[in-house]
């Protein structure tokens, strides 16, 4: 039995760019919900079934950007892809400061689009096993959160190298990580 393809939410108000990127996101086996109206979309939004979000910038009544601080603050952690036509540098550091995954200027690059969609979907698929491995390690570990990186549980055979021990480099006479001088290197020689 396969799998369900992975659902897109695409909201835009130009019909046409629904019609082209429904066509382009199928070639590759995703499916495709189109919205029209930003409010629709919020309106229906179930957050279990959606891969991704992918909304314009700049539409009537309900701006791109503040879809995203909306689903945001919904507690939706779907990777969001930024379509505009009006790409501007403030536009881009407002998405990517509300948690947008990319910026994509139209007329789109189809390439550039949907590998930016594939990554976003592996990073959402590698979040979720992330997830699901802390819950694990913390009902494993009776609820208690894990070490963190780099630090041992005392009694664990495993030995841990101090991050500031310095280690040799391939160069005769350097090693990464040390405070020495010029001066030093040259009286070694």
């Amino acid at each position: 039995m396969n799998p369900i393809s992975p659902l897109i939410q695409l909201v835009d108000d130009d019909a046409a760019v629904r019609e082209a990127l429904a066509m382009l996101l199928g070639t590759i086996g995703l499916r495709v919900a189109p919205w029209a109206h930003p409010q629709d979309f919020l309106d229906g939004f179930h957050r279990g079934s959606i891969a991704a979000i992918l909304p314009d910038v700049r539409m009537p009544a309900l701006a791109g950007l503040a879809v995203i601080y909306l689903l945001r603050q919904q507690g939706a952690d779907q990777p969001v892809i930024v379509l505009t036509g009006h790409a501007s540098l403030d536009a881009a550091v407002t998405a990517t400061k509300l948690g947008a995954y990319d910026f994509q200027k139209k007329p789109f690059d189809h390439e550039s689009l949907l590998h930016s969609i594939e990554k976003a979907l592996e990073h959402k698929k590698l979040t979720e096993q992330t997830s699901t491995l802390r819950r694990a390690l913390s009902n494993i570990s009776g609820g208690s959160s894990p070490p963190p990186a780099g630090i041992e549980p005392r009694g664990t055979s495993r030995h841990v190298r101090p991050a500031t021990t310095a280690r040799k480099s391939r160069m005769p006479g350097h090693e990464l990580g040390s405070a020495s001088s010029a001066g030093d290197r040259s009286s070694s020689a």
